[in-house]
Parts: C-alpha cells; structure tokens; sequence
C-alpha cells in the first residue's frame, strides 16, 4: 500500500512540474493528499522509516512546507541581491 501511494504521488508530480505537493482541497485525490499529511506526521515524530523518507525526497516531497516556502523566498532574494550587486558595482 505504501509503495502505491509513493508511486501515485511520483505520477502526480510528474504532471505537475515537479511539484509532489498534493492539497488536502484536492477533489480528485483526497486519500492521497491525507497520506502526505500522514507523512509529514510520521517525519515529525520520528516514526517513518529512513529509506521511505529518502524515497520520497527523492521525487521531490517536502516535509515541512514553511521551511521550503522560506528556503524558496531566500533563494529569490539572493538572486536580486547578485544582480543588483552586479549593477551597482559595473
């Protein structure tokens, strides 16, 4: 059961650019947007196994979603910050 659900989250983010976030809103895949919660649940308490952890990094989950957000908005001020570096300096 496990694997299915990893394999139907892969396919998901496949379709999806990438992306393997799957709302709890979603009408087509309630049951899979509870899994990844359960997911992120089971990271948090220490109680999902290494090698499933990896295999979902692998295709791109994100265990803790507001980190990610923050880690994305630092990325994108670094990059204005290297190009106005850039042009204040030439």
């Amino acid at each position: 059961a496990w694997n299915q659900k990893r394999e139907e989250l892969r396919v998901f983010a496949e379709g999806n650019g990438g992306e393997a976030h799957v709302s709890m809103t979603d009408m087509e895949r309630p049951s899979l947007g509870e899994w990844c919660k359960q997911q992120r649940r089971m990271v948090k308490n220490g109680d999902l196994r290494p090698d499933r952890k990896a295999s979902l990094l692998e295709i791109g989950f994100v265990f803790d979603r507001h980190e990610d957000a923050w880690n994305q908005s630092f990325e994108e001020l670094r990059l204005v910050a290297e190009v106005c570096v850039c042009v204040c300096v030439c």
